[in-house]
């Protein structure tokens, strides 16, 4: 599994791959985080390949939209694996 060392972008990446695809505005109301660190955790998972971000030209303007990737879900399911075969699993 690829280490994330930041609780912020373990929040970002859940965020994004519950969903499939956000827009940045969209990822900033979830998370409730400013926007360096927001933009700092989408680099960080852009460079480990479990998201990227496209802009994109909408009616209200442009829009940064976040899109998870395969290795992202994989992060998530391993995740999921770790936990439930933990002590803190029900």
């Amino acid at each position: 599994m690829r280490e994330i060392r930041s609780v912020n972008c373990l929040v970002v990446l859940i965020a994004v791959c519950v969903r499939g695809s956000l827009s940045f505005s969209e990822v900033l109301k979830l998370t409730k985080l400013n926007k360096s660190t927001l933009w700092e955790c989408l680099r960080r998972l852009n460079e480990m390949n479990m998201v990227s971000s496209k802009r994109v030209l909408t009616i209200a303007g442009p829009r940064v939209i976040v899109e998870c990737e395969e290795e992202g879900y994989t992060v998530l399911r391993e995740l999921r694996s770790a936990l439930e075969g933990s002590e803190f699993s029900s």
